[in-house]
């Protein structure tokens, strides 16, 4: 093969490898492109699920300074917390019924019945925010209030079966009956919630009903059961209660 051949050949071969270079070279420009769209979409899909996940990151942020004792610090990152976007609107009510549980704790009343209502709006089936409204007309004495709270509470502890949130509502609405006059329904209440959980408060409050009835004997097995298997801040109460009626 002479050198004008190989020189043919040669330059045949840069003509046909020339459109394979610009065809790669755009394939590569096209890849990079893609690649860049592909990192920016899913750039903004991760900043967009960020964005609707804000207001459960800060409300945990809140939660964590409430437990540390930072009260102050936690009501305004729950205020914060409330005005972030969230992913479902029962994570919203979930926040706002622990914000209106620390407002409570503070006193802070009205704000605190703003938060409970709007949770028990969102989620009317909701346990927990249904004993802290109750807990709400307790504190504050609204006892028809904590009457019609009480019962609602109840019809939904019963429903769900659970014992725990039955004692608890009826020893409400038992709190309810007694300060409004309404004793018999009152001791009723008391002895419906100790059947329910005989580890609750319900039979300390029944059996000091019974000693402002004068039923000091029907009083005296009812403390006895508390003393032994109930828990509580009342538990101290009735070991002095009982010392007294055995006297």
């Amino acid at each position: 093969m002479d050198a004008s051949s190989t020189s043919d050949e040669a330059a045949l071969g840069g003509r046909m490898a020339l459109p394979w270079a610009v065809a790669l070279g755009f394939s590569g420009v096209a890849l990079f492109f893609a690649g860049v769209y592909t990192y920016a979409t899913r750039g903004e899909v991760f900043v967009t699920g960020l964005d609707r996940r804000m207001g459960e990151i800060l409300a945990r942020r809140a939660e964590s300074l409430a437990a540390s004792g930072d009260v102050d610090a936690a009501l305004a990152a729950y205020s914060k917390a409330l005005a972030a976007p969230f992913e479902h609107a029962s994570q919203r009510a979930t926040w706002q019924r622990e914000y209106g549980r620390l407002l409570l704790a503070q006193g802070q009343y009205t704000d605190a019945l703003a938060q409970l209502d709007s949770a028990v709006r969102a989620t009317p089936t909701d346990l927990k925010v249904r004993g802290l409204l109750c807990e709400f007309y307790r504190q504050t004495a609204q006892y028809d209030s904590l009457e019609d709270a009480a019962r609602n509470w109840l019809t939904l502890a019963q429903a769900a079966g659970s014992g725990v949130n039955v004692s608890q509502a009826q020893y409400h609405l038992g709190l309810a009956y007694e300060n409004t006059g309404k004793l018999d329904d009152a001791l009723a209440a008391y002895a419906q919630g100790h059947e329910a959980d005989p580890s609750g408060v319900n039979a300390y409050h029944e059996a000091e009903l019974l000693i402002r009835l004068g039923r000091r004997e029907d009083a005296l097995p009812l403390l006895e059961s508390y003393v032994k298997i109930g828990e509580g801040a009342r538990l101290a109460d009735a070991r002095k209660r009982l010392e007294e009626l055995r006297k």
